[in-house]
């Protein structure tokens, strides 16, 4: 799980349900190590300098720490998600732990964001979006877009 208050909400599910015994989730959040906290599931926070603004550690040695681990399954929020961009981001340094978490993932990619994140193109692309599994939204998104998603065999879930 990357930064972000989407995946930290993931996390408290994870946490409130209490069925996900077998599961290791990795993580530089502190919102995602907060949600975590009293659960029984296990958690790995990766290390890095704090950044104050989204309650994340990032920079180098959160990305020499992720690149240790091979994941199955990635969930990441965006500051923007767009067919021709993927997932971008409005600073650097989310973008590059974001990659690095997409590298190390040789399982389904997530995207988790709301529907105002759809067609937003911020500064610093991570992820392409043919590399996407699916879009995780809310069904605020306009219906028509639904078709692209299709077109690019990108699930479109709205909650």
């Amino acid at each position: 799980l990357n930064h972000g208050t989407t995946t930290s909400m993931i996390a408290q599910v994870l946490a409130k349900n209490n069925v996900f015994k077998n599961v290791t989730v990795i993580s530089s959040n502190l919102g995602v190590m907060n949600a975590l906290f009293e659960s029984d599931i296990n958690f790995i926070c990766l290390g890095g300098a704090l950044r104050t603004k989204s309650l994340s550690l990032t920079g180098a040695m959160t990305i020499e720490n992720l690149a240790c681990f091979v994941s199955n399954k990635c969930f990441i929020g965006v500051d923007g998600i767009d067919v021709r961009y993927g997932c971008t981001y409005f600073t650097v340094q989310d973008a590059d732990v974001t990659k690095q978490m997409a590298r190390n993932t040789h399982g389904q990619i997530h995207v988790v964001a709301d529907h105002e994140k759809w067609g937003t193109v911020s500064p610093y692309s991570a992820v392409p979006f043919s590399r996407i599994s699916s879009f995780i939204t809310g069904v605020e998104l306009n219906e028509n877009i639904s078709s692209v998603f299709e077109e690019n065999g990108v699930s479109l879930l709205r909650v």
